[in-house]
């Protein structure tokens, strides 16, 4: 074994997607996913995280979901609730195997997501 391959979002990264989903509940968008929370009704959740939508076109559609008026913070918020800790001792772990093995951290996040975490994640190393 020469490689090790991380996902991000849910193995190093903690989440809590229901967070996002009462943030979005709480701005007037209502039933914006499934009962799990990973299937989004509107299709631009599917083109953000591929790249296919930008920040702001992503912002523009979550707009026209909402019973009122949001601004593009509130829905930066809300889309980053679900982003909780990255715990110490699972970075230290990746950096241990680093010394041994190429290893790989990959992930299909989002620009606003990024912005969020990347500081955090980054302080460790």
């Amino acid at each position: 074994m020469k490689n090790i391959i991380f996902d991000f979002g849910g193995v190093i990264l903690n989440l809590d997607i229901s967070a996002s989903l009462k943030a979005f509940d709480d701005l007037g968008i209502k039933e914006i996913a499934n009962s799990t929370g990973h299937y989004y009704r509107d299709p631009v959740f599917d083109k953000y995280e591929i790249g296919e939508a930008t920040d702001q076109e992503f912002r523009n559609v979550i707009k026209t979901l909402s019973e009122r008026k949001i601004t593009d913070e509130e829905i930066n918020r809300a889309w980053t609730k679900m982003l909780l800790d990255i715990p110490k001792d699972r970075v230290d772990f990746i950096l241990e195997l680093k010394k041994k093995y190429r290893v790989f951290l990959l992930s299909n996040t989002n620009q606003i997501h990024q912005k969020q975490f990347e500081p955090y994640f980054f302080k460790f190393i």
